[in-house]
């Protein structure tokens, strides 16, 4: 299931919904938090209070800066709803978030006062995580526990640098030896082939799969044909430097696929994954 979308609904409209039986923020945040203080209380586990009611204990306290409203912020996350083992949704590798209002405020609260390089779990209300909403198999009034981490407040590079810092982040938890093309894309070589390379003008013929960094597959053909020159700039970048029958995967920056628009269930700024094997020229 696939959380980040609602992630950024705004703050206002769901810390302003009622919860069980009609019930305000404020009496909602009472319930939430005794509930919560039960739990920490029956596992043991010691926690700090924010000013909102959320409790947390921090993991690593970090050693870089606080980041501004507005930053754009590489985070590494994970949540479930509280007392579940289930992980409902997680950015391991990370994902590019900018530090607003349009975060849920339990994201929101927390990144706006933690170093760059921090992490902590975090025991978040209902009212401060997605309201009085049902969430895919998540019910209305869920208390989340959240782990989150402020990887990087990315202050050069925009974007492209978030997405670089996210591609990297999975190779090394992968365990991959990646080469580097001139325009950021990161690859492997996984078959050599043995035939002509096309050029941008050419027709090809290829097998591939796409990817997302958090897995699932979103495409995917055995053999497709396409006009080299209407592809995604990575593809017209890394296509033409293979051979007939070479195989590879490419780690591309969001700008070089779907950008800022995203298509068809990729949401935008998405860094994607593909399998690539060039079957022909025509």
């Amino acid at each position: 299931m696939r959380f980040l979308g609602v992630l950024m609904l705004t703050t206002l409209l769901l810390i302003s919904c009622g919860g069980d039986e009609g019930l305000t923020f404020d009496e909602q945040l009472a319930v939430d938090i005794a509930a919560i203080d039960r739990f920490l209380e029956n596992n043991d586990i010691d926690t700090e209070v924010h000013s909102s009611g959320i409790r947390f204990t921090t993991l690593e306290a970090g050693d870089g800066e606080v980041p501004d409203i507005g930053s754009l912020l590489v985070i590494e996350y994970d949540f479930s709803a509280l007392g579940s083992d289930d992980t409902l949704a997680a950015s391991i590798y990370g994902e590019s978030v900018v530090l607003s209002n349009n975060l849920i405020a339990a994201f929101s609260l927390m990144l706006a006062e933690m170093n760059e390089g921090g992490s902590r779990t975090v025991y978040a209300p209902s009212g401060y995580c997605f309201g009085d909403e049902d969430v895919g198999t998540l019910p209305a009034n869920s208390n989340l526990k959240i782990n989150l981490k402020l990887a990087s407040d990315v202050k050069e590079g925009g974007q492209f640098a978030a997405d670089t810092i996210i591609i990297e982040s999975y190779l090394t938890k992968n365990g991959i030896n990646a080469l580097v093309d001139s325009s950021g894309i990161r690859y492997t070589v996984n078959k050599t082939g043995s035939g002509p390379s096309p050029e941008l003008g050419n027709i090809v013929d290829v097998a591939f799969e796409g990817r997302f960094l958090r897995g699932g597959v979103f495409d995917q053909s055995a053999n497709s044909t396409f006009s080299l020159s209407g592809l995604i700039q990575a593809w017209q970048i890394m296509i033409p430097q293979m051979e007939v029958g070479e195989k590879i995967t490419i780690y591309a920056p969001s700008a070089l696929c779907y950008g800022t628009q995203g298509n068809q269930g990729i949401p935008p700024n998405t860094v994607l994954s593909f399998d690539i094997e060039l079957l022909g020229i025509r």
